[in-house]
């Protein structure tokens, strides 16, 4: 059975204050998927099988704008994105984890 594409939502990847690389975040039935921007310096797309997600949780980008998503996965690892409909989006990866 083909991989599903469950949602697509522009996001960027935000890996440290003032550094943030644009791209799309890809909700399949079997993972999570970051593809950046040919644009971007790092342009290697992420991929978090939902097996390895330990939990999935809100953050305030820069600490005031509240559309971060936070997944940890089993191994302590962080990936955090910002992104519009953050709560649908939490709520989709939670139901297949």
């Amino acid at each position: 059975m083909a991989e599903q594409i469950l949602k697509e939502v522009r996001a960027n990847r935000y890996r440290f204050f003032g550094n943030a690389d644009g791209g799309k975040l890809i909700i399949t039935d079997q993972r999570v998927r970051f593809e950046p921007h040919t644009v971007n310096i790092n342009t290697e797309p992420e991929e978090i099988p939902f097996t390895d997600i330990a939990s999935v949780s809100t953050f305030g980008a820069a600490g005031i704008i509240p559309w971060g998503v936070r997944i940890t996965t089993h191994d302590g690892s962080e990936y955090k994105y910002v992104i519009w409909w953050r709560g649908r989006v939490i709520k989709l990866i939670k139901q297949h984890m």
